[in-house]
Parts: structure tokens; sequence; C-alpha cells
């Protein structure tokens, strides 16, 4: 099957001006683009290929074609983007939230990250959720309490904030920052989901209370 019998449609223009051009790298990433659209990663992953065959030092093209390649090829890939471009802050945080690498070393470029850009919400979610999975939920913790007083409308923030706090037992912190998440998405099943199990949580453990308290009263007899 041709090439273009196998992808979806990708715009008259594009096309027209890829049978034109085709050694144009900017009208092959268009295409990925295209495909993404269209839910054919594969093609997408086919076009950067050709895209950097053209454009070999292009750093976001080796960062696109990362999100999109499985683990091995991933790293390589994320590694010359880096290479390219060191100080490059969206790379450094993609890194960060990319599960092909260790949590360890995912730590690692969320920190450079912030230290690069310490006022993006999301490349601090990033390295809390990385944190987290490293064994560090304390400093996790931490470092979203900071960053919900600067962005204190972020659900995302909120939300992870809530989760995090629940795994260490501080359920009353945790209800507090789910409440300020539901008041902000009142349609966001998760949040409304995640405070039903806390509410269940503390009823089983007022009935298990309850009923250790029976159990110590002394009998009548």
């Amino acid at each position: 099957m041709s090439d273009r019998a196998a992808a979806p449609p990708i715009g008259d223009e594009i096309r027209g001006r890829l049978t034109q051009e085709p050694a144009d790298a900017d009208l092959h990433v268009a295409c990925a683009q295209c495909a993404l659209q269209a839910g054919r990663p594969d093609i997408a992953k086919a076009r950067l290929l050709r895209a950097l065959s053209i454009s070999q030092l292009s750093a976001p093209l080796h960062a696109n074609l990362a999100i999109l390649s499985g683990a091995p090829q991933a790293r390589r890939a994320m590694r010359r983007a880096l290479a390219l471009a060191p100080a490059a802050f969206p790379f450094h945080a993609n890194l960060s939230a990319m599960t092909a690498f260790t949590a360890d070393r995912r730590v690692l470029h969320g920190r450079r990250a912030l230290a690069i850009d310490a006022c993006d919400p999301r490349a601090t979610l990033n390295l809390a959720l990385a944190l987290n999975e490293a064994d560090g939920i304390g400093e996790a913790i931490a470092i979203l309490q900071s960053a919900t007083q600067t962005y204190p409308r972020s659900v995302d923030l909120r939300f992870t904030l809530g989760g995090f706090l629940v795994d260490v037992g501080e359920t009353t912190r945790a209800w507090r920052e789910l409440r300020c998440a539901a008041a902000l998405a009142p349609r966001d099943a998760g949040v409304w989901l995640r405070m039903a199990r806390i509410a269940s949580d503390r009823k089983s453990t007022r009935l298990n209370s309850s009923h250790t308290d029976i159990s110590r009263m002394p009998s009548s007899a």
C-alpha cells in the first residue's frame, strides 16, 4: 500500500506542497500533526523520522519523536534533543513526565526544568509526581503546597496534593484541598470520587472506633 493511501487526510494544500517540496522538513512535521489529530501515531512517527532525515540538528524534532516512541528510542531521542539544546525548558519538562525514564531520572529533569522556569505549574506537577514515585512524597507535598499558593486556581495541583495528603494520612488537609478543587471544577468526577473515598474511610474509622469502645465496656454480670 502506498504511503498516500495509508495516510489520513492531511489537507490538499499540505499534500500539494509536499509533492512539490519533498525535502521540506516543516511540511513533514505538519503532516505528522495531522496524523496525530486523526489518531494515527504510527504515521506521525514516520513523518517525524522523515523530517529528521532532512533536518538532523533540530532539537524539537528529536523531542517530538521521543514522545511517540517506545522506551529505548525515546531515551535516545531525548538525549539527542538535550545535547542540541541543553537549556531548553520544554525538553526537561517533557522528560520529567516520560515514563520511559526512571523516577530518579525524571526527578533530575524536573528540577532542571524548574531551575529554568520556576513559575511553570505543569513542571511543578511533573516533578511532584516523579518525587512521589522516587519515595520523596514529603518533598512532593511541600512543592505542591507552595505551588498552590502561586496557582490557587489550579485543579490539577490541588487534586494531586489532596491525593498525596491522603497517602500520608492527612485526611483533614486532603479534604480541604479537594473541596477547593471541587469548587473550581464541579464537573470533575475524579475529584468527587476521591472525596467520597475519604468520607467512606472516615465513616469506617468511626464505626470501628465505636465497636472498640463497646467491646471495652465492662459487662453487667
